[in-house]
């Protein structure tokens, strides 16, 4: 969870992710920043996401992320 939360405050460091549950419909993460994320997980994790992984459910929280992030390992 460490790299996941590091990862979510280069994205934007003013939000309390351990908190936060739903950074997309309360309208805190853009498109641009899921975008900049997956940049980071691709690069920090060395896993690619696939598109079936990008929904908003995937990236609505920290845990969501990690549980992705997760999955997508377990993959390969």
């Amino acid at each position: 969870m460490d790299k996941v939360m590091e990862i979510l405050k280069e994205v934007n460091n003013q939000i309390d992710y351990e908190k936060e549950k739903d950074l997309i419909n309360s309208g805190i993460f853009s498109s641009f920043d899921i975008l900049f994320c997956i940049n980071l997980i691709e690069e920090k994790f060395h896993i690619e996401v696939p598109a079936d992984e990008i929904s908003n459910a995937n990236f609505s929280s920290a845990d969501n992320i990690l549980s992705m992030i997760n999955r997508i390992q377990e993959r390969n």
